[in-house]
């Protein structure tokens, strides 16, 4: 059956329905557990956003040499591509084709180096 290319309506429908968000073998989720994990990813990216810049400023506030002023940015920008990566991963992932091309470009950075045999 060809799926949809719009994600599903979690608000219009009753919280304890069932819905197949992710891909098989994943277990089907409940409304209220997919609304409380969008609420989370997508807080987490806005704060990731005040972290980074508080960071950031705060450094740069304490005069704190040139590269650890950096090292921070790097971390706050970390921060933010972290967490948004997870929110569009989470919010494209009703559509399993696109789940798969966007899983398996995070292996490319989570697979197992030689290093780890």
């Amino acid at each position: 059956m060809p799926r949809s290319c719009e994600p599903p309506q979690l608000l219009l429908h009753p919280t304890a329905t069932r819905v197949r968000w992710y891909a098989e073998p994943h277990r089907e989720y409940t409304c209220r557990e997919l609304l409380a994990d969008r609420f989370i990813n997508f807080a987490m990216a806005a704060l990731a956003w005040v972290g980074a810049v508080t960071l950031s400023y705060t450094s740069w506030l304490a005069g704190d040499p040139w590269l650890l002023q950096l090292a921070f940015a790097l971390h706050g920008f970390g921060m933010v591509a972290m967490s948004h990566s997870s929110a569009v991963f989470h919010y494209y992932s009703f559509d399993h084709g696109a789940a798969a091309r966007l899983y398996c470009y995070c292996l490319l950075y989570t697979s197992p180096s030689p290093r780890d045999s």
